[in-house]
């Protein structure tokens, strides 16, 4: 493997990517009878749409991770246990999903909450993307910790 290719793989950013995606995958394919019409749509559109929303969804995640290196100074925020890292992690995700949702939903109607959501009073926003960005983080993190501890690499 070049050194290039080893430097991207073991870097902070590929592993909130990578344990981002497959948590937050799963998790839209959980959620899809809370989403209008979804359960009623043909197999592979479904998981063409739970595909792109993990795409945006780790869009979210590197975002995420970013504001927190930037709070922390530091792209090892995760494997030294940073907390103040962590709820920039959180409320940064939060912040745009819940921003997210409301443009989706309200401003540009690309999908719709089934009558099963429970929806947040005030931000008008769904249980369910609310929960994905108050528990996934913290599984993101408890994956990529002993995955960025067990890598060989200079992150500053």
């Amino acid at each position: 493997m070049t050194e290039r290719l080893r430097r991207i793989f073991s870097s902070p950013e590929f592993a909130v990517a990578l344990f981002g995606f497959l948590l937050h995958f799963v998790w839209e394919f959980w959620q899809v009878p809370y989403y209008a019409d979804m359960p009623d749509i043909s197999h592979w559109q479904g998981v063409r749409i739970c595909t792109m929303a993990t795409i945006g969804d780790v869009v979210i995640v590197v975002t995420a991770f970013l504001a927190a290196r930037q709070a922390t100074g530091s792209r090892r925020w995760i494997p030294e246990k940073d907390r103040r890292g962590m709820v920039v992690f959180v409320l940064t995700g939060l912040g745009i999903t819940i921003a997210a949702e409301w443009v989706f939903t309200d401003l540009l109607g690309r999908w719709a909450y089934a009558d099963g959501m429970p929806v947040i009073p005030v931000l008008g926003t769904g249980l369910t993307p609310f929960l994905q960005w108050l528990i996934l983080p913290f599984g993101i993190v408890l994956l990529c910790r002993p995955f960025l501890r067990g890598l060989h690499h200079d992150v500053p």
